[in-house]
C-alpha cells in the first residue's frame, strides 16, 4: 500500500483533510470509517491548532497520532500523510 497525501487547498480544516486521506487508504466513505475519527483524536482541538491565531497564519507545527492500523500525520503547510504502521520509516 503505498502513502497517502493530501495537499492544502486554499482553505484547509485538517479534521476534513484526516478523514479524506484514511478513507482513500482504507478504500471506504468517509462516513464509513470505523472507528470514527472523532473516537482517536478530538477534531475540534486538530482544527484549533492549525487555525490562524488573531488573524496570522501559525509557525510551523506537526500532529502525529495513529488511527486503526495507520500513522497520520499531518503539518501546518496542510500536508496530511497516512501510511500503514508497519510501513519502513524513510
Amino acid at each position: 500500500m503505498s502513502d497517502t497525501e493530501v495537499e492544502l487547498a486554499t482553505k484547509w480544516e485538517p479534521s476534513t483533510r484526516v478523514v479524506e486521506a484514511i478513507a482513500e487508504a482504507e478504500g471506504v466513505d468517509p462516513i464509513a470509517l470505523d472507528p470514527p475519527l472523532n473516537a482517536v483524536i478530538d477534531l475540534d482541538a486538530l482544527d484549533e491548532l492549525f487555525s490562524p491565531a488573531g488573524g496570522v497564519p501559525r509557525p510551523s507545527g506537526r500532529v502525529e497520532f495513529e488511527y486503526d492500523d495507520y500513522d497520520v500525520v499531518v503539518e501546518s503547510d496542510g500536508a496530511v500523510t497516512v501510511e500503514p504502521k508497519d510501513a519502513p520509516s524513510p
